[in-house]
């Protein structure tokens, strides 16, 4: 198999330029453009990347045109014989040949061709079908590129190629692959996610549907309380809105925070205002100015920090007026808050780990899926495998591998970056218990893809998926995962699929499982407790829905 390197956002590294095939692109005037491009052909990536903005399509037409063109260079001895020598019909012919852009030039003349120019053909046919047929590694910085001095040209050139992306996920196309790209130590900036991290993020929420009511919805000023449990996305989600803004992003872990610590670095300090403060200091507000404080583990917030907040956060605005302890002067800052909690809110509330008071100041509430929910959610298997299929995408190019010292020979075989992920591996993945949701799915689907980065393998089928699922419960120290809330719910769901929804006999099935549910009563109120959680072919059956409004 033959591939092509292009390098987005910088220029190769020396060592990358071993691969035959290489392209550089770099951001300009707000388009990614190979670099050495003629005036025809800036014309025709322009028109390639119009509408809908296309820029990675873009760039393999470009490059697909100056191999082509590389080739017809090689071919000009061959072409000035055939002219030279030819009859009239022949130059014609050798004429015609020299202008045929790639993309035709695979396709056989039929029985028109001279015979003087048969052998010529038949090679540029040849060569185009090659050309054609390359896939494509692109390599991808980890960093923010230092060309890219404009950070909403470089936002929006992001935000088109995960939209490019997403729509080739749902192709199931597989001839485009990545490889990221080490910065320099000075381009390692902690605050930075980097290209590579960005676009995936956003194809990771619009796969998922974590931010389901788009970007004005979730920009609306006031605090943002994100409700799903562990592993379901909420920190990538919070940071998105903070990308998609290009507002800054600071993470604050509550259960990492100290009581005795907490004013300090929430209000900030000045110099002397207390035993340790040898120095002034900023708190969160002040350094999240402008940008997105994510407030994560919200469920450990002590009821003294909750008290903190009550008496800073506006429920329908961002503003936050606030003073830095040793001083007296009140200073405003525009933050958007985000707190985010595994455990369910009501639950939070009843234990009173969440005062209601500040509970009211909460502008919107979202409450984000399990990984068993969004897959039980598909109203076929196509549609489940086609959302197991995105994610095993995502994940590769998450956890592509570095390409050069340290990481993956750019002289090496890129099949592992193109993986072939057949539909067998849908059934395992559905039916193992994932606590861990996306997060243990991600874990599990990487080291798949790091066994076959070693081996040189790109397959991906079911008895793979079998057999990393079986380390993961090794991993769990058993051979069979505990019983969790998601397996009595399968269990109850696949009793009344074959007691064809008759209530009575699936009780009765129910009571010697021990599960609490061995009455109509604990039934109605379980299956109405986990409604959103239902099989739709379970949720939509009208007698179902007619013993959940009691009339059973």
């Amino acid at each position: 198999m033959s591939y092509r390197l292009i390098a987005l956002f910088d220029t190769l590294p020396p060592e990358a330029q071993v691969i035959v095939h290489h392209h550089e692109a770099l951001l300009k005037g707000g388009q990614l453009r190979l670099r050495g491009l003629d005036a025809d052909e800036e014309a025709r990536a322009a028109e390639e990347v119009a509408a809908p903005p296309s820029p990675l399509r873009a760039l393999i037409f470009t490059a697909r045109s100056r191999e082509w063109k590389d080739k017809l260079d090689a071919y000009n001895p061959r072409f000035e014989r055939l002219e030279s020598n030819g009859d009239q019909k022949t130059v014609a012919y050798s004429r015609w040949l020299r202008g045929r852009p790639v993309q035709d030039a695979g396709e056989d003349a039929g029985e028109d061709v001279p015979r003087d120019a048969f052998g010529l053909d038949r090679d540029l046919r040849n060569d185009a079908t090659k050309i054609l047929s390359r896939k494509t590694v692109f390599l991808v910085p980890d960093y923010k590129p230092r060309s890219c001095t404009n950070q909403s040209e470089l936002e929006q050139v992001v935000t088109s190629i995960a939209v490019e992306l997403s729509g080739y996920l749902d192709s199931a196309k597989d001839d485009v692959g990545f490889l990221r790209r080490r910065g320099p130590e000075s381009t390692r900036n902690g605050d930075d996610p980097g290209v590579m991290r960005a676009i995936v993020r956003k194809l990771f929420t619009k796969s998922c549907k974590v931010l389901e009511k788009g970007p004005d919805f979730y920009n609306k000023e006031g605090p943002l309380l994100m409700d799903g449990p562990t592993g379901t996305g909420k920190s990538m989600a919070a940071e998105l809105i903070a990308l998609t803004e290009g507002k800054q992003f600071v993470n604050i872990n509550m259960a990492a925070v100290t009581e005795t610590l907490l004013e300090g670095h929430m209000r900030g300090h000045v110099k002397g205002a207390y035993t340790d403060a040898v120095s002034e200091e900023d708190g969160w507000f002040a350094k999240s100015h402008g940008g997105v404080l994510f407030l994560d583990e919200f469920q450990n917030a002590s009821l003294v920090s909750q008290t903190q907040l009550l008496d800073l956060l506006d429920p329908v605005s961002n503003d936050v007026f606030i003073n830095r302890l040793g001083e007296s002067n009140r200073r405003r800052f525009n933050v958007k808050v985000i707190m985010a909690t595994n455990r369910p809110v009501g639950e939070l509330l009843s234990e009173g780990k969440l005062r209601a008071d500040l509970f009211y100041r909460i502008r919107d509430v979202i409450k984000l899926r399990t990984f068993s929910d969004v897959l039980n959610s598909a109203e076929t298997p196509m549609e489940r495998m086609a959302i197991v299929r995105r994610l095993c995408y995502i994940y590769r190019w998450k956890s592509s591998p570095y390409g050069g010292v340290g990481g993956f020979a750019y002289d090496a075989d890129y099949a592992p970056l193109f993986p072939a992920v057949e539909e067998s591996v849908a059934e395992p993945i559905q039916n193992f218990q994932w606590e861990g949701n996306y997060r243990q799915f991600e874990r599990v689907i990487s080291d798949i893809y790091w066994r076959n980065d070693t081996e040189g393998l790109n397959r991906i089928d079911g008895s793979v998926v079998q057999d990393q699922l079986e380390v993961e419960r090794r991993r769990l120290g058993s051979e069979s995962l505990p019983v969790c809330a998601d397996t009595h719910l399968r269990t109850v769901e696949n009793l009344l699929l074959e007691h064809q929804f008759n209530i009575g006999k699936t009780v009765e099935a129910l009571n010697p499982l021990k599960f609490s549910l061995g009455s109509r009563a604990s039934l109605r109120s379980y299956l109405r407790e986990n409604r959103d959680s239902l099989r739709p072919e379970i949720r939509r059956d009208s007698r179902i829905a007619s013993f959940l409004r009691g009339k059973q």
